[in-house]
């Protein structure tokens, strides 16, 4: 069977002489390897468009983990990212490639994805603004989300300090260090109201201990050229 998909490509390394693997990110399929036999020949019709930010259509099929690609179409321009920007897309690609499933159906993470892409190209925020609205859009999506982890707690006081705790969740503490927040830095970050440097901050540290003491994520290659 021959699927047709919206896709981007994330990831490609080299593959025999004249192939490339691609990893995808399609709208109905999430993750999908693929290879794209003779890519690299001078004659072949995916030179140049098997790469990251360019909007595509792919028709792939086959069986196993890795299908074969058979067309791909650029369906529009590429998204204009430019300057240290395409350093937070890259950051993007990395997060998705480690966090999201293949071969199931992540349609609304598809579309906020595209969204940030569009935002790194057309916008006067900083990149690390950006970046941390991404991780806490994506950590919401993946059951991560930081007013429900509030509604756990029946408890909360606006003059406690609470802790994160590995079962995705916060218990007040007396202890100030790297892993407690003030009750006014969880709602700021719940509300994405950290524009300033020092709230910036913060709500960077919260997505990092989540993606790094959550998610087992370490080692994330692009994520020293964002700070």
């Amino acid at each position: 069977m021959r699927i047709k998909q919206n896709a981007f490509v994330l990831h490609r390394y080299l593959y025999k002489e004249t192939s490339l693997i691609i990893v995808c990110f399609t709208e109905y399929y999430g993750l999908v390897k693929l290879v794209a036999n003779g890519a690299r020949s001078s004659r072949s019709n995916f030179r140049g468009i098997l790469q990251p930010f360019i909007p595509l259509i792919i028709y792939y099929g086959g069986k196993g983990n890795m299908k074969t690609l058979y067309k791909a179409e650029q369906i529009s321009i590429i998204i204009p990212i430019t300057g240290k920007m395409i350093y937070g897309g890259l950051y993007f690609n990395e997060l998705i490639l480690k966090l999201i499933t293949y071969d199931c159906n992540h349609l609304v993470w598809f579309h906020k994805y595209l969204y940030f892409l569009k935002i790194l190209a057309n916008t006067n925020n900083s990149l690390k603004y950006i970046v941390c609205c991404f991780e806490l859009s994506l950590l919401k999506y993946l059951g991560c989300d930081i007013n429900l982890m509030f509604k756990f707690n029946n408890a909360i006081q606006d003059k406690n300090l609470y802790r994160y705790q590995v079962d995705n969740s916060f218990v007040i503490t007396n202890k100030l260090d790297y892993f407690s927040f003030s009750y006014y830095e969880l709602l700021n970050i719940a509300n994405y109201n950290f524009k300033n440097d020092k709230m910036l901050n913060v709500a960077r540290r919260f997505t990092k201990i989540m993606l790094t003491y959550y998610f087992g994520l370490k080692n994330i290659k692009s994520y020293m050229f964002i700070d």
